[in-house]
């Protein structure tokens, strides 16, 4: 792959030899720390990616109640899916962004290092062209292809001596990119919280009804009735359902709330890392190592309830 490096680029990109140069070697600390990370970052967007899942999920269910309680007939179950293809490549490109850091922080990175320089571009780029992320602010490639370019020629010429300086090109280049990528996603969340609401609600209502109406056939003209026979155990069972989906509806704000609060500290974090690679002490490797395991308490928070969503 090429890229066309105008002169104040290709100048650019020798400042980046020299600093390099200068940096000195890579400590083991600063290698973990984006391993780390990068690993974070996995569980994060995977976290988002389930809200999707679920909403459908949630969204089929409630048309499947509604065909239960009406007699629908095949043809009749049509379910058109939630729109979510941007978000969910969005949050793909994400991942992967994150495993290539990994790659690069990993002990055997130089074999695959043009390889990884390259696909790191081509996230960075596909992830600004999202159609799901277009607003008033746009990336700028050459700045994408300069720090790309450069991490490919210089680690190369330097190898481990300028590991946590490549780490760092990469992710400032990245910053902005994730900056709007987070920030779009994060407006995103009240429709997929209300999404999920209606569905599940919807889904409660029509149980319940069922149930408390065993017998409403009987009053019914409509030929399509179905009359529900269920033992008590069976009963007891569709309430005890009818009880968790109760309980998630009481906990869904809360829970979108946290959610967000991931995405929000999901950057804090990018930049802590950022700041730790830039200056490269005890202090700024602390705070980076804080807001890793910042993050990793708001995930255990959410666990319990994606458990309880896939219930």
């Amino acid at each position: 792959m090429r890229f066309s490096l105008s002169h104040t680029q290709c100048r650019h990109a020798m400042l980046w030899v020299a600093v390099i140069i200068l940096a000195g070697c890579t400590s083991q600390s600063s290698k973990q720390l984006v391993k780390d990370y990068a690993e974070q970052s996995v569980k994060i967007h995977r976290t988002v990616d389930a809200v999707y899942v679920t909403a459908e999920q949630a969204r089929v269910d409630a048309i499947l109640s509604r065909a239960v309680r009406d007699g629908l007939s095949a043809s009749e179950l049509n379910i058109t899916p939630i729109p979510h293809i941007g978000q969910r490549q969005a949050l793909a490109d994400l991942i992967r962004y994150a495993n290539l850091l990994y790659a690069l922080a990993s002990d055997d990175h130089h074999a695959r290092l043009d390889e990884t320089s390259e696909q790191l571009h081509d996230t960075l780029t596909d992830l600004a062209n999202n159609p799901f992320l277009r607003d008033d602010q746009t990336i700028d490639e050459s700045d994408i292809s300069l720090v790309s370019t450069a991490i490919n020629a210089l680690g190369r010429a330097m190898t481990e001596t300028s590991r946590h300086q490549q780490l760092r090109a990469v992710m400032e280049a990245g910053q902005p990119v994730l900056q709007q990528t987070i920030t779009r996603l994060r407006q995103d969340l009240p429709n997929w919280n209300m999404a999920t609401r209606v569905s599940f609600d919807q889904a409660l209502s029509i149980r319940l009804q069922l149930l408390n109406n065993p017998n409403s056939c009987q009053q019914s003209k409509e030929m399509r009735c179905i009359t529900l026979h269920t033992s008590y155990d069976d009963r007891l069972e569709a309430y005890r359902q009818a009880y968790r989906t109760k309980q998630v509806l009481l906990n869904l704000d809360t829970q979108f709330a946290q959610l967000d609060l991931t995405l929000s500290d999901y950057l804090v974090m990018h930049d802590a890392i950022i700041t730790s690679l830039t200056i490269d002490n005890t202090a700024s490797l602390q705070g980076a190592r804080r807001a890793i395991e910042t993050t990793k308490q708001h995930l255990d928070a959410l666990k319990d309830f994606q458990q309880q969503l896939e219930e």
